[in-house]
């Protein structure tokens, strides 16, 4: 079993209590063209490509990828966005 996807962010219920924000620790930049075709070759349903925003469906619930990183999961159950962030982040980080 590799190394958690999960580590080196924070998950955290957002403000309006809707949904977890998970947030690298690490500044970095996505380019969402990319990361959409990548997303989409590991089977995670690409629901809107925003331009500077994806919703994408890896299965527990919706997930909003922004540019800076930011995955924002659309669920009130920190397991399942946990495992939805596990899903994107293992993904994006295949080459």
């Amino acid at each position: 079993m590799g190394p958690d996807p999960l580590a080196g962010h924070t998950v955290e219920l957002c403000s309006g209590k809707g949904g977890y924000e998970v947030t690298p620790e690490d500044a970095r930049e996505l380019d969402l063209s990319t990361e959409s075709q990548r997303l989409a070759d590991a089977g995670v349903e690409i629901v809107t490509d925003a331009g500077v925003l994806l919703v994408v469906d890896p299965g527990p619930c919706e997930v909003s990828v922004f540019e800076s990183g930011r995955l924002l999961a659309k669920t009130d159950d920190q397991g399942e966005a946990e495992e939805a962030a596990r899903a994107i982040l293992a993904a994006l980080a295949e080459s």
